[in-house]
């Protein structure tokens, strides 16, 4: 009890001088072991290195979001498929199961994560799996891996490097794996390539005009050269328009459409230099999906209230 006083009349002074420690977790030092985590109905093994080991545990409605809208999208698509482009170990994979009975086809590169994917999706009925990277252009790309085994963020490198990586696009991936597949909801989560897979993808994009779901994450494209915003204006030139943005832990922030160029320059800026935000998520519909994009946008205000 005395050491509990003292602790905290340190704090005291600390912040009276405008200095504070936050506790945070460290996976490196955690115990390299596999454990469980429950999304539903479902019980998924992950290394408890892994941070989503925790995620769900602190967040139980950490991506639920992804739920929500795959199920509205499957109202009006009741046969689609839904490509989940990194899958890491499948928790995006049952979150979408608890909620559709569609086919879902999980792609992701990382070796050692792809292991937890294949055991985890026995589970889940109608799911495929395939360990792949994917990127804007089919070559043996040079580059630096950070966060490898959990969160695989790829920085390309101009000259030789210790790794290299056989890169698809998502185009030559479909055709050559899943001929003539029909997908109305893509989801990426790849550190920063996820503008790249979306212009390697441009011919399946303009065939199906899926909604696309994607991580925006400003630090990680910042270091490989990557404005992200570009990309945007490509969508809007095949005829996509409303748009949803979720903060990093899936909380709604705004809807706008990709005509607003005011907004989409905002939120562009907001996150670059966010210090509270690491990075939001964007929900992109066609035009010729106004009507759900709209139901999605009503479901969000509701919530918000």
């Amino acid at each position: 009890m005395r050491l509990n006083k003292i602790n905290r009349l340190i704090q005291n002074i600390l912040l009276y001088i405008g200095i504070q420690f936050k506790k945070v977790d460290n996976f490196a030092v955690k115990p390299n072991k596999i454990v469980q985590i429950i999304i539903g109905k479902y019980e998924l093994e992950i290394n408890s290195r892994n941070p989503i080991s925790i995620h769900y545990k602190k967040f139980p409605n950490y991506g639920i979001e992804i739920g929500r809208i795959s199920k509205i999208i499957a109202n009006k698509y009741p046969s689609m498929s839904i490509i989940d482009i990194g899958a890491n170990i499948g928790d995006t994979a049952a979150i979408i199961r608890n909620q559709v009975d569609n086919e879902i086809i999980c792609i992701e590169g990382d070796e050692y994560c792809f292991n937890f994917l294949e055991k985890n999706i026995k589970q889940l009925k109608k799911t495929l799996a395939f360990r792949q990277f994917l990127g804007e252009k089919n070559e043996e790309m040079n580059v630096k891996i950070e966060k490898s085994k959990w969160n695989t963020t790829i920085i390309p490198q101009a000259g030789k490097s210790k790794e290299t990586l056989d890169i698809k696009t998502l185009d030559s991936f479909l055709k050559k794996n899943l001929g003539d597949v029909k997908s109305k909801f893509i989801k990426i989560d790849t550190e920063g390539f996820d503008v790249k897979i979306i212009r390697g993808g441009i011919d399946f994009i303009k065939n199906n005009k899926p909604v696309i779901f994607f991580e925006y994450n400003r630090k990680n494209m910042n270091k490989i050269n990557e404005k992200g915003i570009d990309t945007i204006h490509i969508l809007r030139d095949l005829g996509y328009n409303n748009t949803l943005f979720y903060e990093d832990g899936g909380n709604f922030i705004i809807s706008s459409n990709l005509n607003n160029d005011q907004v989409l320059n905002q939120m562009h800026n907001w996150i670059n230099n966010s210090s509270s935000v690491d990075y939001f998520d964007i929900a992109i519909f066609h035009s010729e999906d106004n009507d759900i994009s709209m139901q999605l946008i009503e479901i969000e205000m509701q919530k918000n209230n």
